[in-house]
């Protein structure tokens, strides 16, 4: 009896050891070496702007991203996997922060699939795949986010805002996961990259624009998109929003408030990054100017108006006269 306890004891000792053995870790170290070859990565070092550089801190057990030296998104780690957690509240300035940090996001996940040996491999689109815990205990991805549409100062953004991300480090985990879900990388070239740009509606206070990005991945990738205007086709287009905002394959409105009633604007839009930009539009502003007429010099609202209120008065002193009514 005491041999079989003894056994029995050897086993619960041993146990541990073979699970431990099953996970098969990739480094930190690793993946931060893979971070800068990632697609996404290579996309945001295209914008000249932006000077990215990546930083592990040891201490909070971050991945930190500077842009042009300023901390700009903070990814957790720890031995045996990569999480992203947000609960603030959902804002236009919180979902834009998000949009940005979406990017490096993107790239950690990347990197990870790279240093599993994934090089030319990503996930699949599939909007029906729900990355629950459940799934993250078999294939190592969690994700869990909450739709938003929001409308600020004429600028809609909608789309996912993502509560909570986790990637596991575990090989075993990501093979099993790119073996059912993996697609081939379709990156697009976003030194080429083109927009379409219409106009949706224009008055006298406001012109709206409807801006696309043609990108045929079938991915629908976001990316950030500027708008240009010119006072003539071929004249000096300036840049008019302050900050870039979140573009893609479907439709996105932009606003242009500061317009003039009655001028023709001519407009092109570019993804940042881009050495292209859109054929120009143009659209001619709704007039509140009375026009006058060249041989009176009256207004011809002014003189239409005129002309009705003197009908109307004789049309009434007639009536009045046929039934014998004294005013």
């Amino acid at each position: 009896m005491k041999k079989v306890l003894l056994g029995i004891l050897c086993l619960f000792m041993i146990f541990p050891i073979i699970n431990a053995q099953e996970a098969n870790y990739v480094t930190i170290d690793k993946v931060i070496e893979e971070l800068p070859k990632t697609n996404v990565f290579q996309m945001i070092s295209q914008n000249e702007e932006a000077n990215v550089r990546i930083a592990k801190n040891e201490t909070d057990h971050t991945i930190d991203f500077y842009m042009n030296e300023e901390l700009f998104a903070k990814i957790s780690y720890t031995s045996e996997y990569i999480e992203y957690v947000n609960n603030n509240e959902i804002t236009m300035e919180e979902a834009e922060k998000q949009f940005s940090e979406m990017f490096f996001i993107g790239a950690t996940m990347e990197a990870v699939l790279r240093a599993c040996g994934y090089e030319d491999k990503t996930l699949s689109s599939d909007d029906s795949t729900n990355y629950n815990e459940q799934f993250y205990n078999t294939y190592g991805l969690l994700t869990t986010s909450e739709k938003y549409n929001i409308t600020e100062d004429g600028h809609t953004s909608s789309g996912d805002f993502i509560r909570h991300f986790k990637i596991s480090l575990d090989k075993n985990k990501i093979d099993k996961l790119m073996s059912e879900y993996a697609s081939n990388s379709t990156t697009p070239d976003l030194k080429n990259l083109r927009t379409s740009l219409k106009v949706k509606s224009s008055d006298k206070g406001s012109v709206k624009l409807g801006v696309k990005v043609l990108d045929d991945s079938g991915e629908n990738f976001t990316f950030f998109c500027n708008i240009y205007r010119s006072d003539s086709e071929n004249g000096t287009y300036v840049k008019l929003n302050d900050e870039e905002f979140a573009c893609s394959s479907k439709e996105t409105t932009y606003t242009d408030k500061n317009v003039e009633s009655g001028k023709t604007y001519y407009y092109k839009a570019s993804v940042s990054g881009s050495t292209v930009d859109s054929p120009s539009i143009s659209v001619k502003t709704s007039s509140d100017v009375a026009v006058k007429n060249p041989k009176t010099g009256v207004d011809n609202q002014l003189f239409y108006l005129l002309y009705a209120t003197l009908a109307a008065i004789l049309v009434i002193t007639y009536l009045s006269k046929q039934k014998g009514i004294n005013f």
